[in-house]
């Protein structure tokens, strides 16, 4: 049976408040004194539904909202602490009034600590205390429901946070497990996210990830979790999928959807997504945390592999993921250790057989990997934010050993120690003072110190890079583009830029002898070079073929493994520095004719 109170619907005023309350009372002749009780009232209407039962209760509760609910325990098809159970569960987030009479008080203060608001007992108010008790009940429960959110919500995106990820996810895993149904985890971070903060600033940052959030929700159902755990680093749940293909189609739709550009006043935001996947059967020996790590792996995988897609996960990222955790936990220790070393690879002048200067490497003389080359280890320097403190080791030991040669007499004034900075390196904030300190503790001159630049750090044409190097630079530091031809610059960058040389990437020095193409880029880089009066070296050169093609297009200044590999501080001396006083071994097979 339903009853709704067909007075409370006339309209008073534009601005009356409107309650609208379920009532569940087996008697109706009580329930129409509470409807009277509340007819009368200039602040707020009240919209009444009554029903006699439970289960009419239960069912009124899915036909539509209400504010609040006026229980009776004892109803035809359920009694006592029962009832409010089932409601409770059925209604979480309303506040529950109990009306009950004077033999039930005892049970009614129990039923506020398992979840009712408060309890009146009947013939004992008036409608003054009835609509104060609703009144107060909205907004307690408003106020819980407040907290609730602040602890399992995220603030800026309101998505789930972390706290309320990891207790959906727990459970998830055990309905997958019993219903042996498949579930799928995705964990999300959004690509080179800490430049759009840098760049544009942490207001744009913030709106970039409330579109994340929305963008993500739209490519999911309605009964799928989404969640920020923190910073640019999301996760989907999602339960009982059909297949691996259906979660595909879900991916894809994320991935495309993230990367569609984002309009914010005059400005146009650009980023992608990694996004890694794991698969849960529902009869594995897994748990929640095992599903995040596996997850996790996989996003890795994909940031390694170049951004901007997705991955599902398999054992052999494990694997490799194993024995990354592995060298990192090793590096922390390297230099206290004293396992890094630096090798040093010859420049040479052919024009002149000449040393033309050299190349400080680095290298990690580990007592179980071995030897291992930077391009190994210097990624997971930077992933873990230790290459900035390594760099300035490496720069100190060279400009250190380099002086040391340079006070014996074994240095001429034009030669130079090449050190390489990454882009991280480049950005740190005392960067012209560290590099003014390592000088004046070493002693060696700026003149004979070349620091190598990335040549990403041209696509950055902004004025603090400028400025920067022109603080180097008017030390009398020399600039070097290093890996020149590979990072798509164009000519207006490099014109405004305060660099001395160009060096020539080893990946067209590689296939040079049978590929016209890495010929004729060459041959532009050295020509280019040429005519804005800048220095060319090459690098990676192993053949005298390759030495003669490249210095007839006009280069003279050659390093690779053809005039020496990378040696030890005491090999490099004996061999180029002592013996030979700095002259090429064979040299005048290279002097002009």
């Amino acid at each position: 049976m339903e009853m709704i109170s067909t007075t409370m619907r006339q309209m008073q005023s534009a601005s009356d408040r409107i309650l609208w309350v379920l009532q569940v009372e087996d008697n109706p002749a009580y329930a129409r004194l509470v409807e009277l009780m509340l007819e009368k009232d200039d602040q707020c209407r009240y919209c009444i539904v009554y029903v006699k039962t439970l289960n009419d209760a239960l069912t009124k509760l899915y036909q539509r909202d209400f504010d609040v609910i006026l229980l009776d325990l004892r109803l035809p098809d359920s009694e006592g602490l029962v009832t409010l159970e089932r409601m409770c569960n059925a209604a979480p987030e309303l506040p529950i009034i109990l009306l009950t009479c004077s033999k039930e008080e005892e049970v009614s203060m129990q039923a506020v600590q398992f979840g009712a608001q408060d309890y009146l007992v009947k013939g004992e108010f008036d409608a003054d205390l009835l609509k104060r008790t609703i009144t107060y009940a909205i907004d307690r429960k408003e106020s819980e429901r407040d907290l609730v959110r602040l602890a399992q919500y995220d603030s800026l995106t309101s998505l789930a946070n972390r706290h309320l990820f990891f207790d959906r996810l727990e459970q998830a895993v055990i309905r997958a497990k019993r219903n042996k149904s498949l579930l799928a985890l995705l964990y999300i971070d959004l690509d080179l996210f800490k430049s759009i903060n840098d760049n544009l600033g942490h207001d744009f940052g913030d709106i970039l990830l409330q579109a994340t959030a929305g963008r993500l929700q739209s490519c999911v159902r309605a009964q799928d979790t989404v969640a920020r755990l923190g910073g640019d680093e999301f996760t989907v749940i999602l339960e009982n999928v059909s297949d691996e293909r259906a979660v595909t189609v879900i991916a894809q739709k994320i991935v495309s959807a993230i990367s569609e550009p984002l309009q914010e006043k005059d400005h146009e935001i650009f980023t992608t997504a990694s996004v890694g996947i794991t698969i849960f059967a529902g009869d594995e020996d897994l748990d929640a945390k095992h599903l995040i790590k596996q997850a996790d792996t996989a996003m890795y995988w994909v940031k390694q592999q170049g951004r901007d897609k997705f991955l599902f996960f398999d054992e052999s990222m494990d694997k490799a993921t194993k024995s990354r955790v592995t060298i990192e936990k090793e590096l922390r220790y390297a230099l206290s250790r004293e396992q890094l070393e630096l090798k040093y690879q010859p420049l040479f002048n052919v024009q002149t057989g000449k040393l033309a200067g050299a190349e400080a490497l680095l290298r990690w003389n580990h007592p179980k990997f071995g030897g291992c080359s930077a391009s190994d280890f210097i990624p997971i320097l930077e992933h873990m934010g230790l290459i900035v403190q390594v760099g300035e080791w490496v720069l100190h030991t060279a400009c250190e050993q380099w002086e040391t040669w340079r006070l014996g007499g074994n240095i001429d004034a034009g030669c130079a120690i090449s050190v390489n900075f990454s882009a991280r390196q480049f950005w740190q904030r005392d960067l012209q003072d560290m590099v003014l300190r390592t000088l004046l503790d070493t002693g060696l001159p700026a003149a004979q110190l070349d620091l190598g630049l990335t040549e990403g750090l041209l696509l950055k044409n902004d004025e603090g890079n400028i400025e920067i190097l022109r603080a180097l630079h008017d030390m009398g530091v020399k600039l070097t583009i290093d890996d020149f031809g590979t990072g798509f610059s164009s000519l207006a960058d490099l014109k405004n830029f305060p660099i001395n040389s160009l060096k020539v990437d080893h990946s067209f020095v590689k296939d040079i002898l049978g590929n016209k193409q890495d010929i004729a880029i060459a041959s532009a880089i050295i020509n280019l070079a040429r005519d804005l009066n800048l220095q060319v070296s090459a690098e990676g050169v192993d053949s005298r073929e390759k030495v003669d093609v490249l210095h007839a297009k006009g280069c003279s200044i050659f390093q690779g493994n053809y005039f020496s590999e990378p040696l030890a501080a005491t090999d490099f001396a004996t061999k180029f520095l002592i013996s030979t006083n700095g002259n090429l071994h064979g040299a005048s097979a290279w002097l002009p004719l």
